[in-house]
Parts: C-alpha cells; sequence; structure tokens
C-alpha cells in the first residue's frame, strides 16, 4: 500500500481516498444485512480460509497496476472488495461457531491458550485456540476457532500465552438477549471471531511453550505486568483504572465508574488512547536520537532524525501490544509507520495521506473494526482534526499560541464527536470540554506517566502515587457527572437526519470564511428532533428482552411507565444498566414518570437500584414491606413511593390506569402471602384495546382476583402470562 501511495503522487490523496472510504463503505454494507448472502458461503467452502487472502492479492493487483490514478475506478473496486472481504470472513466465522445442540456439552481437547485477561471475583478470561478434539462424537468446535473460557482462580492453573493444554470444558453456544439498544454483545462476539463461550471444567495436560512468537511474547509480558499492578495496589480503589491506562484491560472498571467517565465526556482517557502512544513514543524517539548523536560511527551509518524516528515507532508497537492492540493504539501506529516510512524515502507524505494509510491497513487487517465504537470516535476525532487545522493560515499570530491550539483542538474535536457520541451512546456530554480540560494534561503528564514508569520499574511507590492521583481526579469529575444538566440524551433519528446532522459538523470545521458555515447550527440541531410519541388516548407497549423476568415500558403521549427492570446477575450483568436504560436513552426519555415494581423477586425488581440511581422516576409503586432495601433507597432519593394494592386508578394523556387489588384476605393460606401472589397487577384502556399485566400471580391468586374482580373487570386484548414455566403457573 505505500508503494502504491508512491506511485501516485502528486494524485495521492484522492486515489488512496476514493479507495479507502469505498472500502470502509463496502464494508458496511455488508455488516448491516441481516442474513449472510449466499455466495460467500459458497466461496469459503470451495476457497477456504485461504479465499480472504486470494481475494486481498487480487486487489491490490488490480488496484496498482490496472486502476491507475483513475480515482472513481478505485472506489467501485474498493467497495466491491470491502463487500466480498467482510462476506468471506463472515462466511469464515459462522463456520467455526459451535451449533447450538452442542450447548453446555462437556467435550475434552487440545487448545492454544491465546491470551488471558483479569475479572471480578477472582474469575480470570482465557482466549484459546482449539486445535483437535477428543472424548466426544459431536464435533463442537473444529480445528482454529476461538473459544473464551471462564476460569475460577481458585483452580490454580497458571499457564502462559503459547502454552498448549489439554482441558475438559463445557461448551456454552454464543446465545443472550437480543438488544436494539446499547452494548450490542452478538456484535461484540463477532468481531472478536469466537466460536463458543465455556467454563473449564479440568485441566488434563499442560504443556509449557518452547518457542513463544512476539505475540505470545507480548501477551505474558503483558499478564505479568497485569497480575503484579493487582498485587502491588491490593485494595486500591483505582487499582481497576490503573489496570485499564497501562495494559488497556477495563474489564474490572466498575459500572458506576463507566458512568462517570461517559457522562463528563473523558471516557477515551480511561485506557490507553493514541495521545498516550504518541506522546511517549516521541520521548523515546527523542532520547533515542539524543544518545545516537553521541556516535560519529552511527551518525554515519544512519542520521540521528532517522534513528529516532525508528526507536519511537518501535516504542509505539511495542507499548500498543502490551497495551491490548486496541483500535486507537492500531491507529496512531499504522499513522507513525507511515511518517516513519515517508522519513527512510525522503517522501513526504501529506497528512490526508498517512490518516488514510491509516485507516486502510486497520480495515484490510481488521474487517470488524466498524463495529467497535472506539474505532469511530478515534478515526473521526483524527479526521476532524486534520479537516479542522490543516493547511489553514494564521495571519494575527496570538500572544499564546499553545493555549489557542489546544482550544482550537478541543472545538474541533468537540464538533466532529458529536453526531458519533449521538448514534453510538444517545447521549452528548455538555460538560465534556471543562472536563477534558483539566484531565486530559493531568492523566498525560502526571498519573499516566508515573503508572508507566512505575510498572516498567516495577516501584510500587511510583504506581501509588499514580493510583493517588486518579484519585484525586475524582474531586472535579464526580461532581460534574453528578450536574443534572452534564449529559443531553440524543434519541435514535432517521437517517436523513444523521446525515444532516454530518454535513452541519463540516460546515462548523470550515474555515471562517465560508458564508454557509451557520447553516451548520441549524443542520446539528435536527439531533434534537422530537422522538415519535404516541397519539392522545394512544399507547404503547414496548417488551424488552431481558431473558428471564420482566421490563416493559407503556408510553402515553407525554408520560412514561416502566413496569419491572429485569434481572440483575452481578454488577455488569443488570438489566437496568444493559437494556432499560439504554431503551429510555434511544427513545428520548431521561427518566420515567413512574416505576411500577410487581414484585420483590430478583428477576423483576434486580435492575431497579440502577434504574432508580441514574434515571431517577417520579414515583416507585411496589408492594413491598417499608423496611425493604428498595424504599429505603427511593426515599433516600426522593421518590415519592406508594403501595400498588391501594393506589386509585388515574389517566394519562387518554389512557386509563386502573391498578388491582390482589392484597390477600385475612384467613387465606401460606401460598396467597409469597411474593409472587402478592404481585402488582396493572390495567391499561384506552376504550379500545385493553392490556393485563400480571406480574407472577400463580393459580390460586388468578382465582381469588377473578372472584374479587369479575371477569368484565379482567377482559383484555392483551396479556403478560403470569409465572409461566412452572407447576403453579398460570391457569
Amino acid at each position: 500500500m505505500l508503494a502504491f501511495v508512491q506511485r501516485q503522487t502528486p494524485f495521492t490523496m484522492p486515489a488512496l481516498a476514493a479507495f479507502t472510504l469505498a472500502h470502509l463503505a463496502g464494508l458496511l454494507v455488508l455488516q448491516q444485512q441481516s442474513e449472510l448472502p449466499e455466495v460467500y458461503t459458497r466461496l469459503h467452502d470451495w476457497l477456504g480460509p485461504w479465499g480472504f487472502w486470494i481475494l486481498c492479492a487480487l486487489a491490490l493487483t488490480f488496484a496498482i497496476g490496472r486502476a491507475g490514478r483513475v480515482w472513481y475506478w478505485l472506489a467501485l473496486w474498493g467497495l466491491l472488495f470491502g463487500h466480498a472481504q467482510a462476506g468471506l470472513q463472515a462466511a469464515h466465522i459462522i463456520d467455526r461457531r459451535a451449533p447450538l445442540q452442542c450447548h453446555k456439552q462437556t467435550v475434552e481437547g487440545q487448545f492454544e491458550l491465546q491470551a488471558r485477561s483479569l475479572r471480578p471475583d477472582q474469575v480470570e478470561h482465557w482466549l484459546l485456540k482449539h486445535v483437535t478434539q477428543s472424548g466426544s462424537h459431536t464435533p463442537c468446535l473444529k480445528p482454529g476457532s476461538l473459544l473464551q473460557l471462564r476460569v475460577d482462580k481458585a483452580t490454580g492453573a497458571s499457564p502462559n500465552a503459547g502454552d498448549m493444554l489439554t482441558l475438559r470444558v463445557q461448551v456454552k453456544a454464543l446465545r443472550s438477549t437480543l438488544q436494539l439498544q446499547g452494548f450490542d454483545v452478538h456484535a461484540h462476539w463477532f468481531a472478536q471471531e469466537l466460536a463458543a463461550l465455556g467454563a473449564l471444567k479440568a485441566v488434563l495436560e499442560h504443556s509449557p511453550a518452547q518457542w513463544p512468537t512476539p505475540l505470545q511474547l507480548s501477551e505474558r509480558v503483558r499478564w505479568q505486568v497485569g497480575t503484579w499492578l493487582m498485587n502491588a495496589l491490593l485494595d486500591h480503589p483505582e487499582q481497576a483504572l490503573m489496570l485499564a491506562l497501562v495494559i488497556g484491560d477495563q474489564g474490572l472498571i466498575d459500572p458506576e465508574d463507566r458512568m462517570v467517565y461517559n457522562r463528563t465526556g473523558v471516557a477515551h482517557l480511561v485506557a490507553i488512547s493514541g495521545l498516550h502512544i504518541t506522546l511517549f513514543a516521541g520521548l523515546a524517539g527523542w532520547g533515542c536520537k539524543r544518545l545516537w548523536r553521541n556516535s560519529a560511527r552511527l551518525c554515519l551509518w544512519c542520521p540521528a532524525p532517522r534513528a529516532g524516528a525508528i526507536g519511537g515507532l518501535v516504542f509505539a508497537v511495542l507499548y500498543a501490544m502490551v497495551a491490548g492492540w486496541g483500535i486507537p493504539a492500531q491507529r496512531t501506529v499504522f499513522m507513525m509507520m507511515a511518517l516513519c516510512w515517508s522519513m527512510q524515502h525522503n517522501t513526504r507524505l501529506q497528512a490526508w495521506d498517512v490518516f488514510f494509510l491509516a485507516l486502510g491497513i486497520c480495515l484490510m487487517t481488521h474487517p470488524w473494526a466498524p463495529m467497535d465504537a472506539g474505532f469511530w470516535l478515534s478515526f473521526v476525532a483524527v479526521g476532524a482534526l486534520v479537516f479542522g487545522t490543516h493547511g489553514r493560515m494564521v495571519f494575527l499570530q496570538p500572544r499564546l499560541p499553545w493555549l489557542t491550539d489546544a482550544l482550537r483542538a478541543q472545538w474541533v474535536v468537540t464538533i466532529a464527536l458529536l453526531l458519533p457520541c449521538a448514534m453510538l451512546f444517545n447521549q452528548q456530554s455538555i460538560i465534556s470540554p471543562l472536563a477534558n480540560a483539566l484531565s486530559i494534561p493531568w492523566m498525560s503528564f502526571i498519573s499516566t506517566p508515573l503508572a508507566l514508569l512505575g510498572s516498567l520499574i516495577r516501584s510500587e511507590s511510583l504506581v501509588t502515587w499514580s493510583a493517588h492521583s486518579l484519585a484525586l481526579q475524582r474531586l472535579w469529575l464526580e461532581p460534574m457527572a453528578n450536574l443534572p444538566w452534564a449529559t443531553a440524551i440524543v434519541h435514535q433519528q432517521p437517517a436523513w437526519i444523521y446525515a444532516s446532522a454530518g454535513l452541519g459538523c463540516l460546515l462548523l470545521l470550515a474555515p471562517g470564511g465560508l458564508q454557509l458555515r451557520r447553516m451548520g447550527v441549524v443542520l446539528l440541531c435536527l439531533l434534537g428532533w422530537p422522538a415519535p410519541r404516541p397519539e392522545h388516548g394512544d399507547f404503547w407497549i414496548s417488551a424488552m428482552d431481558i431473558g428471564q423476568g420482566t421490563a416493559l415500558a407503556i408510553q402515553t403521549r407525554h408520560h412514561l411507565l416502566v413496569y419491572d427492570t429485569g434481572p440483575a446477575l452481578n454488577p455488569r450483568a443488570d438489566s437496568g444498566l444493559r437494556v432499560v436504560l439504554p431503551w429510555l436513552h434511544s427513545h428520548g426519555y431521561s427518566a420515567p414518570d413512574a416505576l411500577w415494581l410487581s414484585h420483590q423477586d430478583a428477576d423483576h425488581a434486580g435492575g431497579a437500584p440502577f434504574l432508580m440511581r441514574h434515571a431517577r422516576p417520579g414515583m416507585l409503586a411496589s408492594p413491598m414491606a417499608s423496611d425493604h432495601p428498595l424504599l429505603a433507597q427511593a426515599k433516600h432519593l426522593g421518590i415519592a413511593q406508594r403501595n400498588c394494592h391501594s393506589m386509585p386508578p388515574w389517566t394519562w394523556d387518554g389512557v386509563q390506569f386502573t391498578p388491582l387489588s390482589n392484597a390477600p384476605p385475612p384467613h387465606a393460606g401460606k401460598a396467597a402471602y409469597t411474593t409472587n401472589n402478592q404481585s402488582c397487577i396493572l390495567k391499561i384502556s384506552n376504550g379500545q384495546h385493553t392490556a393485563l399485566l400480571a406480574g407472577d400471580i400463580e393459580q390460586s391468586a388468578e382465582a381469588q382476583l377473578l372472584a374479587r374482580h369479575g371477569a368484565q373487570a379482567l377482559k383484555a386484548d392483551i396479556l403478560l402470562v403470569p409465572h409461566h414455566g412452572s407447576k403453579t403457573s398460570s391457569s
């Protein structure tokens, strides 16, 4: 690709940009399809795993040899190549996946350990490459497939990357809830090319690797640094953030802390970012150049500036590999490779050439990168900086140029990331410019250098001081995050609004003399286009996929009621965090008007604590006793509380809401007092349609409800079937 750039000068940018952008468009077109075209499945069966590399060779041969400088031919070829590349890769991933009939089957096989990562509660995740399988008649795992294994640290096994392991594992097919909002775990698994998940049952044999590869060595260093940090910062509140800063592992960061980083817009600083790699690679290059100059013989063999550039690049590659080789790290390394190559060959590359080279190499080596939010945030921010600053002439030199440049860069990045944040996270941090102005220099020049230097020389005092500096940073981040106006909710919009907002961003970043520049503000304001709502007298019911349990949203013209919040298996598998809150934001709600918890069982009320903290409802209705912890939390947050069995009917926007009392009679049996049978029951009607939400009542409570209210009062078009799937299920 670099040779292609050299041949195309001075027409490099149009040709390279056309091919790269069309390549990205081809990938996106295929990734948005609901089904894989059959042609790619047949091509994969015919060409095998080498089909992708054959396609790459044909694409580069055509692009370099035949397309020449005609950019529109390159664009067409890039579109076709991107679509075919993603199609063949998808066919390969699907072919390696464990079938559903293998779910929870125990198999024995030989695996090569690829990587280890830390997780809460003394748990590790192992990434394994399957080699052979034995002891099973079902081919659950094909050779070469990737398996993510959950390992309890109590097992005592401690292999290194590259080691061969004979294991007995329980295979778990890739199944999870289907979410239209929030984090898409299915896309994450697909981008990681996983064939299955699993749980370790036994380690039967362990064979250490004799000659580990450079990638395996970097993984070993990464694991050793991570475990040393864990021990050095034992019980320190910033242990998880330090782990993310040094080795890029964010698996231990608490969800509440993530909310603080997202609301203040500093999430890009939490892991290894391109800014950190560039800064420290520059320092390493400067030090290498200074040392190189002390030897005349070395300078005659290679000039000191070139030696410094190579030294900085080597440091950047090593740093990025130890940091986990994330998308921002890849982008930075590829851009530095292009600059270093141009210096070695006395060729001057334009800023856009470097940008599109990095983008093209990233897409070529990792076609599923566009599924990662970090891809868009990283490349959009850097592309905006090039567009907003490259080639601009300054006629009046400011008195403090460094401050002016910093403010200009902050303005450019803030405007550029408005659209990606709206599309990816359904929110935009208003406090972000101020928070970044404080946190970027603090973390870049204090926290991160101390963390890296302390980890390099194994100094517990340095990493402890770095952790203390991160704790000190909370003094301004947490108050900023708690401001009610810290973030603005941006609900999902149609494609034409996103396209118009993107044009608005380009206009605002255009040179100041452009007369249409003010139109950018108008186009950006389209992101606030009102979300669709029911007409007066109508209501919408949305059932969220939370697995076992219930989570519903009932919308009227101007109100929202959330009925149950699903389970919370652990702080990271919380339906309030994963499903309900993203649903609210994507539909333009900051909080519900009322939260109804049918009863206190974990699969119905588990997500309520998180939801009440981050989307405080106007009222909480439940059948719980006054000493229940949820009611104590609601009282602390200032949320009005009502007992659902004694609430009168009310009307919202022409829709009647009728609570149906199901309190047990004085001489009822023991079964009537179970939490299921005390569920809140809500009838919703607009005169034309009726819905009955019955919580988890059982057969005995259904009979009592029928006797108390009569069949006509319970008649409904839609019934939320209560407590299904057990011996006492709904009748």
